[in-house]
């Protein structure tokens, strides 16, 4: 499901893995403050930043290890 403040995917997805030990409360509000200052760092909307540093950081090519040889 989408997290509330954003409706977005990718935000409610970064919430869950930035959890620890179950404080989704704190994970949220880390993560909006953060993108609070991003928004008043950078002039674009915080939202559209967010998703350009994850693309940036997402491996460009899936490398799939491939069997030789055969039992």
């Amino acid at each position: 499901m989408p997290d509330p403040v954003y409706n977005s995917r990718l935000v409610a997805r970064f919430v869950n893995r930035l959890m620890h030990s179950g404080k989704k409360g704190v994970a949220e509000k880390i993560l909006y403050r953060s993108l609070e200052l991003l928004g008043e760092k950078v002039s674009d909307d915080p939202l559209k930043a967010f998703e350009k540093a994850i693309d940036n950081v997402k491996p460009q090519m899936e490398i799939k290890s491939r069997r030789v040889g055969g039992a």
